[in-house]
């Protein structure tokens, strides 16, 4: 459970680190106008960085979940023992039925 909540919270810092060049940008602004100049920066940076934001974030995202499955398979495997293959678990799910599924 405690893996499934740093999976969650894995996309905040790679967003963080990114903005960083956009808040230091705002941070250097002084005087009259300077919200507006300030809308100005981040506005620009996240259209600049937008798309990469997003590919880090995601690639983390990923990495995390697929350090999740291992855990996951292990403990199917310790519940359901007398299944052979990946299969037989599966189908022993209803949610994951192909009789289940035909009927939605």
């Amino acid at each position: 459970m405690e893996k499934q909540r740093d999976v969650n919270r894995v996309m905040t810092p790679v967003v963080q680190t990114r903005m960083i060049t956009g808040y230091e940008a705002c941070n250097l602004e002084h005087g009259p106008g300077m919200y507006e100049r300030m809308k100005s920066h981040m506005s620009r940076h996240v259209d600049t960085t937008k798309s990469v934001m997003f590919n880090d974030a995601s690639e983390q995202l990923l990495v995390q979940l697929d350090m999740l499955q291992v855990p996951v398979s292990h403990w199917s495997l310790m519940l359901f023992p007398h299944y052979k293959d990946q299969t037989q678990r599966r189908n022993s799910f209803p949610l994951h039925s192909s009789s289940y599924l035909k009927r939605l």
